[in-house]
Order: structure tokens, then C-alpha cells, then sequence
């Protein structure tokens, strides 16, 4: 069983599909909606041109996904794919990394004898066609499907881990967690945090 010890509670996350168990406080499924939709709103503003980050006003040229992994492939700062955008991927923090190798090492002993294997953030998960997201670390069982002969792009993941941080929590709560479900194989969310005790837990229902 790859849920963590401790007390929590059932709730429904975003559907029927998916139940969660929170060790800390009570799940609602209000937070998860408020947290997609603050998410969405930013992507929105951002491809309109009203989002300031980065990209500021300019226009965004669109990549296909041969141009995308040609160049994610060669860089240095890996990125996600949306739909013909590349977003890259923040750094992340000295405690964010011993949180993700220690939960790798917990994940890699449970599954010893087991015919699942654990992977880090350097393997992409291909989601739909057009969009490829990057997971702190993914569960596959049996073997490995990827998508090309590059092998760094998996479409089977079981369980996926993410690490919160204050940047990327409401596109892991939100808009990620809902773009995840499109994967058939995918089974469990676990999503850690990194200034409390807490791991939230949401698993697929029959």
C-alpha cells in the first residue's frame, strides 16, 4: 500500500472518480475547484496577452510537438508542452530535492518485489497529443510505454507524486491534476508538502 501512515479523511476531489485522503485537515471539494480555477485564470490571461510574467505582452509563437521535444531535449531548463506552448520549469529548493529523493527511496523499497518501478522529474508524461507535463516522480508497473526511441516520455503512469511548493500548488491541485486523469493508467495523486507534515492522497474509484 503506497498511502502514507497517519489519520485523514474520504472525499470527493474534482469527480466521482477520484477520492482523496488529507492527513492534517478535511478535504472540500470547493478548495479543489477554487484552486483549478485560479489556475486557469492565469493561463488564460497569460495566452490573451494580459499576463506580465516572462513572456510579458509578446506574442507566442506555436510549436509542434517535434519542435517541442527537439528543443526541451536539448536544453538545459526542461518544459512543459501545452498545446503549442513550452513553459519552463522553476528550480527547485534544497529541501524540495531531499523531499523527493527521500519519498524515491521509501517508494523504491515498498516496490522491491513488486513488478512497479519508481522514476524522478526527468521523465516526461505525455497526457493528450498536445500536452506534455513533468511530474517530481511517477509509479509504472509492467513495462515502460514511452513514446519514441528516446525513451523520456511515458504514457502509463500509475501513481504520480508531486512536491508543493508555494508557485506550483494550485496547477498541482488544479489544472495539472485534471489533465492527469486523461491518462487510463493513472490511478493515485500523492501530493507532498514541504514546510509541514502533511501528504494528500487521492485515489481512482471503480
Amino acid at each position: 500500500d503506497l498511502e502514507p501512515a497517519g489519520t485523514g479523511c474520504n472525499c470527493e476531489a474534482s469527480d466521482d472518480t477520484f477520492r482523496g485522503s488529507r492527513s492534517g485537515r478535511a478535504c472540500c471539494l470547493a478548495e479543489v475547484r477554487a484552486w483549478s480555477c485560479k489556475y486557469t485564470r492565469t493561463m488564460q490571461m497569460r495566452r490573451t496577452g494580459l499576463y506580465t510574467g516572462l513572456m510579458g505582452a509578446l506574442p507566442v509563437a506555436k510549436l509542434s510537438v517535434e519542435e517541442y521535444l527537439a528543443l526541451d531535449r536539448a536544453a538545459e531548463v526542461p518544459s512543459e508542452y501545452h498545446d503549442g506552448e513550452m513553459f519552463p520549469i522553476e528550480a527547485v529548493s534544497v529541501r524540495h530535492a531531499v523531499i523527493s529523493a527521500n519519498v524515491i527511496g521509501v517508494l523504491r523499497e515498498q516496490l522491491a518485489k513488486t513488478p512497479c518501478r519508481v522514476a524522478g522529474s526527468s521523465l516526461r508524461v505525455r497526457v493528450s497529443p498536445t500536452k506534455f507535463l513533468l511530474p517530481d516522480m511517477v509509479v509504472f508497473c509492467g513495462k515502460a510505454e514511452v513514446t519514441d526511441g528516446h525513451q523520456d516520455t511515458l504514457t502509463n503512469p500509475r501513481v504520480i507524486v508531486e512536491i508543493l511548493s508555494a508557485s506550483t500548488a494550485n496547477y498541482d491541485y488544479g489544472e495539472k491534476f485534471i489533465l492527469y486523469r486523461l491518462l487510463e493508467s493513472f490511478e493515485e495523486y500523492v501530493l507532498v508538502a514541504q514546510h509541514k507534515a502533511r501528504v494528500e492522497v487521492f485515489r481512482k474509484t471503480p
